[in-house]
């Protein structure tokens, strides 16, 4: 059993991470990301390696952001959160990738000013 464990955790991808990419970012910048909640769960949604600027708009009554791959998907409304103020002013998505075909996973996204 613990070698299984051993094994399951080398073995699985690690999607969020900085690897020094992120070293440009102002900190004050890092913590908002660090600090975003899923209003779904409460739980922490975000760092910045897993959140990006995107376009986004809005159709009715929900929104709409562009994923990095250039896909438009629309974003569930659980998932956006509208009380963590913006010091971008952009809108953010913060998603995981696809892997082997599957969509990408959307963990939060903040619209921007005047959305």
């Amino acid at each position: 059993m613990f070698r299984i464990l051993i094994v399951l955790l080398v073995a699985t991808p690690a999607y969020a991470r900085d690897n020094g990419e992120y070293d440009h970012v102002d900190e004050r910048l890092r913590a908002w990301f660090k600090k975003l909640r899923s209003p779904a769960t409460g739980a922490i949604c975000c760092d910045p390696s897993d959140c990006k600027r995107t376009e986004a708009d809005t159709v009715g009554d929900h929104h709409r952001a562009r994923l990095p791959s250039g896909e438009w998907v629309d974003i569930p409304p659980e998932l956006v959160i509208h009380d963590s103020g913006n010091p971008t002013g952009e809108p953010v998505l913060c998603a995981l990738p696809s892997v082997g075909g599957s969509r990408a996973r959307i963990l939060c996204f903040v619209p921007g000013a005047g959305l």
